[in-house]
């Protein structure tokens, strides 16, 4: 059996050390340097051409509804969830772009690219809040997006609460117009039961019995009716039900967040120095006739 033994001291050709890397980058210096720069003055070009984008956030508090007393949590209007996949549809983009007299079905105009590509909804973990952001050309026109991205919000969950809302008031209106009717009754039962004291024993009988119980029913009916009020009003408290709102105002980065002259720059030249290192590959594999 033949046996192949390799000689520790033995080099080969096809090893690349690092005097062939400084060695190649000092054959091929200029037209890496060339692309680099290149590269470079691309990529600032690049960013002083484009348009300033400025970037507006701010934070929506979904509504809630307090369905029952007694201490039960209060059910968010929508989940958080539905929320965000609502904001970053494209019926709400549609609604929108319409909103700033924009036509939604020009998918090749900038503002309505920018919309579609920055308008973003995110859930704050362990809160009911959405945070919102969307990017314009201007500072003031960021601000017009997100505050119409608000209103529009805050419209389709007053609609979805509103008939809730409006019920729990019809039924403490309801509430309130039985408790006065029987303070009404409460009132004449009493004018009755001090008639009938005035009146000597010997008339006493089975209608005082009866008053009495009547008495005793209508005075059990308002504390009922009283409960059914306290938890209507605790329903209706503003703190516990209440369509969604801007928690705090909106936010406007103070410069524009794109584009990055900086990062186009670096980007440029890490582009043009990759372009050079591989035509100079490309070089020395032509003058060694494409063999490896």
């Amino acid at each position: 059996m033949q046996s192949h033994i390799t000689n520790p001291d033995e080099t080969y050709d096809d090893e690349i050390s690092l005097a062939d890397i400084v060695a190649f980058i000092v054959k091929h210096l200029y037209l890496i340097i060339a692309f680099a720069l290149t590269g470079l003055l691309l990529g600032t070009g690049l960013s002083w051409m484009s348009l300033n984008q400025w970037q507006a956030n701010a934070d929506l508090q979904v509504g809630q509804i307090q369905y029952a007393g007694g201490g039960a949590q209060p059910v968010l209007i929508e989940p958080v969830a539905q929320t965000v996949a609502r904001v970053e549809s494209r019926s709400f983009q549609d609604a929108l772009l319409k909103s700033q007299n924009q036509d939604p079905a020009d998918d090749t105009a900038p503002l309505v690219k920018l919309v579609r590509k920055t308008l973003t909804a995110k859930a704050v973990v362990g809160t009911s809040l959405v945070h919102l952001s969307v990017r314009g050309f201007t500072p003031d026109q960021s601000k017009a997006l997100l505050q119409a991205s608000e209103k529009m919000l805050i419209a389709i969950h007053a609609e979805e609460a509103d008939s809730l809302l409006s019920e729990f008031r019809a039924r403490l209106a309801r509430v309130d117009q039985e408790l006065t009717e029987n303070d009404v009754q409460i009132k004449r039962l009493n004018d009755a039961i001090a008639q009938r004291a005035k009146a000597p024993a010997a008339a006493h009988g089975a209608n005082d019995a009866l008053l009495l119980g009547l008495m005793s029913k209508a005075s059990q009916d308002r504390q009922d009716l009283m409960k059914r009020k306290t938890a209507l009003e605790e329903q209706l408290n503003p703190n516990l039900s209440f369509i969604s709102k801007p928690l705090g105002d909106i936010t406007v980065s103070d410069k524009p967040v794109y584009p990055l002259p900086v990062l186009f720059a670096v980007t440029g030249l890490a582009i043009g120095l990759l372009v050079g290192l591989g035509l100079g590959w490309l070089r020395d594999l032509r003058q060694r006739g494409w063999q490896t």
